[in-house]
C-alpha cells in the first residue's frame, strides 16, 4: 500500500487541494440534501418526544408514570437533547446532527486518503460520489439516527486498517469506543462489532495471531458500552431488549422476502459505484503491490456482506431512502477510492476524468429516479399532519386529554397531549400481549412496526380522542364495529388548511366538556 510523503513535501497548493476536494463535494451534498426538503421521518418525532421529555426533566419515558423504551437511538436522542437543552429548535437539531455526522463520514475518507496517499483526485471524486449518494442525502435531512451510525462507522472502517496492518493497540481502543457509540446508535451494534472483528481476523492471515490482543480489546471496550446501556434498560423499564423489538422483529418468510428485495433494490441503486469498486479487483488480487489493497477489499466486503444478511433476514426497512443500506455505504466508498487511485495512476488524467465523470452521470441519475428515493421527495403528509398536531395542542392543550394515535411521532411530539401508541410501538402492553392482537393478522406477515392492533385494550385506557392517521382513515382493524367505540366515541370533522380530518371524541370526557 503506498503511504503518505514526507511532511516536508506538503505545500500550500496541495493543501488548498485537499480543502478543495472535501469542500466542493460537500457544498454539493447540501444541495442534494436540500432536494429532499422538508423530509423528515413521523418516527424521527418519536425520538424528539422523548428528547424533549428529558430536556423538561420528566425522565426518558413516552408518557408521565410509562416507562417503555419506544426508541432504538439512544445516542441519537441524547444528541438532540443536547442541542435542544441549549435553545436549539429540536426539528432543526435533528437535522443539525445528521450534518455534522455527514461532514464527520467525509473527513474520514478524508484521513483515509492522507495516511495512503492515493491521489488528490481520487479522493476528490470518491467525496464526489459520497455527496451524489441519495441515501446519504435523504438521511442528513430525515431526523433519524441513520447518518450518525454511518458517520462512527465510516472511521472504524478507516482506522481498523491500521489494527489489520500494524496491530495498533490504540487504534483498537478507539475503534472499540466508536463502535460502542453504534451500540447507543443501533440496536444492531453488536453485529457490527463481531463482524468487524471476525472479518479482520480472517483476512490478516499468518500474522492473525498478532491480533488476538488488539481485536480482544476492540471487542472488549464495544462491550462495555452494550453492557452499560443494558444495565440502565433493565434498571429504567425493567426490559432486556427495547420495547422497539417486540413491535418489528419476527423470522418469517415473509419477513425474508421482504428483505431480499429490499437489499437487492438497495444495491442495485448502488450499481455504478459498485463497478467502479470492483473494475480493479483483478490487479488487486494479482499484483502482490497491492497485498494490502487485498486485505481491505477482503475486509470491507466481508463486513457488506455480513450486515446485508442481517439486513435481508430482518425484513429490511419502511423508510424511504435505504436508510440500512446508509450503514455499509462508507465501506463501499473507500473500495471506490483504492480503485480510482489505481484507474488514475495507471491511465491518463483525461481519459480516467472522462470514464468516472460517465460513471457519476449515471450514478446521478438511478439515484434520481430509483422510486424508494424519490418517495423522501414525496412523503410531506407529516407536515400536513402538524397542522392537526397544532390545533389539538391549541384546542385541548390546557385539559391534556389522552389521544390515542397511529402515527406516533408527529401527533404526540406537536400536539404535546399524553398519548397511546395504537400499534405498540410506545405500549408494553400491546407488545407483551399478541395474543389479544386483533390488528393485522399473524405477526410477521405485514408491514414492519404495523402489525400489532389491541382495539379492545385501547378501548380500556378511555381515550378522550382517538385518531386514525392523520385523521383521513376510517377506524382501523373492525375498531369502529367495536361496542364500546359506538357507544362512546362520536365524529368531528375539523378543516385544515391542508386537508379536512376527522377525529373521534369521547363523549362522557370530562376534559373534553363543551368542547
Amino acid at each position: 500500500m503506498i503511504h503518505a510523503p514526507a511532511r516536508s513535501s506538503y505545500t500550500i497548493s496541495s493543501a488548498m487541494a485537499y480543502m478543495l476536494a472535501f469542500m466542493v463535494p460537500f457544498a454539493i451534498l447540501v444541495l442534494h440534501a436540500f432536494y429532499y426538503y422538508p423530509f423528515f421521518a413521523d418516527d424521527a418525532f418519536i425520538s424528539l418526544r422523548y428528547s424533549e421529555r428529558l430536556i423538561e426533566g420528566k425522565g426518558l419515558n413516552w408518557n408521565d408514570g410509562e416507562y417503555v423504551e419506544g426508541y432504538s437511538n439512544l445516542l441519537w436522542v441524547l444528541s438532540t437533547a443536547l442541542l435542544g437543552y441549549f435553545g436549539m429548535d429540536l426539528v432543526a437539531a435533528g437535522r443539525a446532527v445528521g450534518f455534522l455526522a455527514s461532514a464527520f463520514a467525509m473527513l474520514s475518507f478524508c484521513y483515509y486518503h492522507q495516511r495512503r496517499y492515493l491521489g488528490v483526485a481520487s479522493l476528490f471524486m470518491t467525496n464526489l460520489a459520497f455527496a451524489l449518494t441519495a441515501p446519504v442525502a435523504i438521511w442528513m435531512m430525515g431526523g433519524l439516527e441513520a447518518s450518525l451510525a454511518m458517520a462512527l462507522l465510516a472511521w472504524v472502517f478507516v482506522l481498523a486498517h491500521d489494527v489489520l496492518e500494524r496491530a495498533d493497540r490504540h487504534k483498537a481502543i478507539i475503534c472499540g469506543v466508536l463502535l460502542g457509540c453504534v451500540n447507543l446508535c443501533r440496536p444492531e451494534g453488536p453485529i457490527f462489532t463481531v463482524a468487524i472483528a471476525g472479518s479482520i481476523f480472517l483476512v490478516a492471515g499468518k500474522q492473525r495471531w498478532k491480533l488476538l490482543f488488539p481485536l480482544a480489546l476492540m471487542c472488549g471496550v464495544s462491550f462495555i458500552f452494550f453492557a452499560s446501556q443494558l444495565s440502565f434498560r433493565l434498571a429504567y423499564y425493567g426490559d432486556w431488549v427495547a420495547n422497539t423489538f417486540y413491535v418489528k422483529v419476527a423470522f418469517t418468510e415473509s419477513r425474508l422476502i421482504n428483505g431480499l428485495m429490499y437489499c437487492l433494490k438497495g444495491l442495485a441503486s448502488l450499481l455504478p459505484l459498485i463497478l467502479v469498486a470492483v473494475i480493479k479487483l483483478d490487479v488487486i488480487t494479482k499484483n502482490p503491490e497491492f497485498t494490502a489493497e487485498k486485505r481491505s477489499f477482503k475486509f470491507l466486503s466481508i463486513v457488506c456482506a455480513l450486515w446485508i444478511i442481517v439486513l435481508a433476514i430482518g425484513g429490511g426497512d419502511i423508510f424511504p431512502g435505504y436508510r440500512h443500506i446508509l450503514l455499509i455505504i462508507p465501506a463501499l466508498i473507500l473500495m471506490v477510492m483504492q480503485s480510482l487511485s489505481i484507474i488514475y495512476s495507471k491511465g491518463t488524467q483525461f481519459s480516467s476524468h472522462v470514464f468516472y465523470g460517465y460513471v457519476l452521470l449515471c450514478f446521478l441519475w438511478l439515484q434520481v429516479t430509483f422510486e424508494e428515493n424519490d418517495k423522501a421527495r414525496q412523503e410531506q403528509w407529516v407536515w400536513d399532519t402538524k397542522e392537526l398536531s397544532d390545533y389539538l395542542k391549541t384546542e385541548y392543550g390546557k385539559e391534556q386529554p389522552l389521544v390515542a394515535v397511529t402515527l406516533a411521532g408527529v401527533i404526540p411530539f406537536f400536539s404535546q397531549l399524553p398519548s397511546v401508541d395504537m400499534y405498540g410501538l410506545n405500549d408494553a402492553y400491546i407488545t407483551k400481549h399478541r395474543d389479544e392482537d386483533t390488528g393485522y393478522g399473524k405477526f410477521g406477515e405485514g408491514f414492519i412496526g404495523h402489525e400489532l392492533f389491541n382495539s379492545k385494550y385501547v378501548l380500556s385506557r378511555k381515550p378522550d380522542i382517538i385518531i386514525f392517521h392523520a385523521g383521513n382513515k376510517d377506524p382501523l382493524y373492525g375498531m369502529g364495529k367495536e361496542p364500546d367505540f359506538i357507544r362512546h366515541y362520536v365524529s368531528k370533522k375539523i378543516k385544515l388548511p391542508s386537508y379536512t380530518a376527522e377525529i373521534w371524541l369521547r363523549k362522557d370526557s370530562t376534559k373534553l366538556a363543551g368542547k
